[in-house]
C-alpha cells in the first residue's frame, strides 16, 4: 500500500465481496426476490432504450428477413433449429451495436445493487 491505495496486483480480486455476502449470489428468498426485480427493472430500462436507438426494430427487420430466406431450407419440425441458426448469425452482429452508454447504465445499477446501495433509475 502506497499514499493509501492499494495495489491490485498485490492483492488480487480483494475488492470484491465474497459469495456469500454478495446479494446476486444468495440462495435466500429475499436476495433472490430482490434479484428478480432487479432483472425486471433492467429489462425494462434495456428494451426501452434498445427500442429507442432503433436497435429493436433492426433486429427484427434482419430476422424476419433471414427467416423468409431461410423457410425453404427448413422443415415445420426443425423451426427449433432455424430459431438458433438465426439467432447465431445475428448475435455477433447485433450485441456490437448495443449502445456504450446502455451497457455503461447496466454495469452501474449491477455495481450498486451488488454493494448494497440503490441508485435512481437513469
Amino acid at each position: 500500500m502506497s499514499n493509501g491505495h492499494v495495489e491490485s496486483s498485490s492483492i488480487s480480486g480483494s475488492k470484491r465481496k465474497s459469495p456469500d455476502q454478495c446479494i446476486l449470489l444468495g440462495q435466500d428468498a429475499q436476495s433472490r426476490a430482490k434479484v428478480e426485480e432487479l432483472k425486471k427493472e433492467l429489462h425494462k430500462e434495456a428494451s426501452l432504450a434498445l427500442r429507442t436507438c432503433g436497435w429493436s426494430e433492426e433486429v427484427y427487420a434482419f430476422m424476419r428477413s433471414k427467416k423468409l430466406e431461410a423457410q425453404s431450407d427448413f422443415q415445420a419440425s426443425d423451426v427449433n433449429a432455424m430459431k438458433k441458426l438465426l439467432i447465431a448469425d445475428a448475435k455477433p452482429m447485433f450485441i456490437s451495436r448495443i449502445p456504450e452508454a446502455l451497457k455503461s447504465s447496466l454495469i452501474k445499477r449491477l455495481t450498486s445493487f451488488s454493494q448494497g446501495t440503490s441508485p435512481s433509475s437513469t
